[in-house]
């Protein structure tokens, strides 16, 4: 193959190449999303929880995640941080479960959370597109008159999606709340938990 050519045809690739900045504001429905009340429910007496430390254990924390399609790369940022998105899926959690969740005033249990992974790609096939997604974190439940850490768990949500044809970037962002959502549900899901929980110290 001529060389001339190759020189072409590699120009013409780094010409269509680019990178897109992506700005999503997620927001996950909470609400139906985590669904009819949780093994959390179990945990009585009902817990005073509030929302505690947060810290992003990426290594690039800058963005919520980056993919590349084809010769694009797509870099994607939160409109709102992720953090808030976490702390109201865990409120939501809490009182769906028959829990409160408020400021410091008459809090037991306060709620640390260590994220560690955000994942998100979209993929083209020849009659439909495809997204992914993931997200884990990690949660500290500590008592707080003692500063015991009650329980102390990694929690993982996933999600998978694909439609006709055209699958535009909130296609990705719906699959990332629903990844949010699935990782939230798992914590009410963690019969040990809500085992810890029943076991601590003094009650509210």
């Amino acid at each position: 193959m001529p060389r001339r050519f190759l020189a072409t045809l590699a120009a013409a690739v780094t010409l269509t190449a680019c990178t897109h900045t992506v700005r999503l504001a997620l927001q996950p429905q909470f609400d139906p999303g985590l669904g009819p009340a949780s093994t959390l429910a179990a945990a009585r007496p009902a817990v005073h929880a509030l929302a505690g430390q947060y810290a992003d254990k990426r290594a690039d924390t800058t963005m919520l995640a980056s993919f590349k399609q084809g010769v694009h790369t797509y870099n994607l940022y939160g409109e709102r941080p992720i953090r808030d998105a976490l702390f109201d899926g865990l409120r939501a959690l809490f009182v769906r479960a028959g829990h409160t969740w408020g400021d410091s005033a008459g809090a037991r249990v306060r709620v640390d959370v260590e994220l560690l992974n955000v994942q998100a790609s979209r993929n083209a096939g020849l009659v439909s597109v495809g997204a992914n997604s993931s997200i884990q974190m990690k949660v500290d439940f500590v008592e707080i008159p003692t500063g015991r850490t009650v329980y102390s768990e990694i929690y993982n949500g996933t999600d998978k999606r694909s439609q006709a044809l055209v699958g535009f970037m909130g296609m990705v962002k719906g699959s990332l709340d629903q990844s949010i959502i699935n990782c939230i549900k798992s914590i009410g899901d963690d019969a040990k938990l809500a085992d810890a929980l029943r076991q601590r110290g003094t009650p509210p």
